[in-house]
């Protein structure tokens, strides 16, 4: 197996589901790019089907990562990756939800709001508070676990049931998306 990509005369689009499965396990990670070229459109659609829209990028990325982690360690599929893709991404949209209801019977015990309550800061920007009150409930917890209580991306994916880089990259939207929150609260408060 040759696991760099193909000469300038093979065509990667005219390689098989399997043969690009064989290379991606003996390190060919060009024919993981042609995978998720193939189906990255697919599985977004099927998530959309499951998930909120703040959820889908999430969502796909790990579906396809966790594709990736199981043919590195010669596991996962040997043909049709698309049937491999969706049971993952269906199995974690389940997860997905059953830890938002986790974090939402968290959110609504009494005491727990009375003691959040009890520990805000004196001086607490009232825009900054609206906009992370719009984000998802997964950015709004992965943001508290990582800038509240200073848990590692590593930390982090071991309380989500992720891998370290798929907590990494929602971490990251994740800001993106308190960021545009900020400013258009700001925007809307001028």
């Amino acid at each position: 197996m040759n696991p760099f990509p193909p000469a300038v005369d093979l065509d990667a689009t005219a390689l098989t589901d399997e043969r690009l499965l064989e290379i991606v396990r003996s390190g060919g990670e060009w024919a993981y790019a042609e995978l998720y070229r193939r189906y990255e459109g697919e599985v977004r659609r099927f998530a959309r089907s499951l998930v909120s829209a703040d959820d889908v990028d999430d969502l796909t990325s790990e579906s396809f990562t966790k594709m990736l982690q199981a043919l590195r360690r010669q596991k996962g599929p040997v043909d049709h990756p698309i049937r491999y893709l969706m049971v993952t991404t269906r199995t974690s949209a389940i997860s997905l939800r059953q830890r938002h209801r986790r974090q939402d019977d968290l959110r609504n015990h009494a005491a727990l709001r009375a003691d959040v309550a009890d520990q805000q800061p004196v001086a607490m920007d009232d825009d900054l508070v609206a906009a992370f009150a719009r984000l998802s409930p997964r950015w709004r917890q992965v943001l508290w676990w990582n800038v509240i209580e200073g848990l590692s991306p590593a930390e982090i994916s071991e309380r989500m049931d992720l891998g370290a880089p798929a907590v990494s990259a929602l971490l990251y939207r994740a800001k993106q998306a308190l960021r545009a929150a900020y400013a258009e609260q700001v925007g809307e408060d001028a």
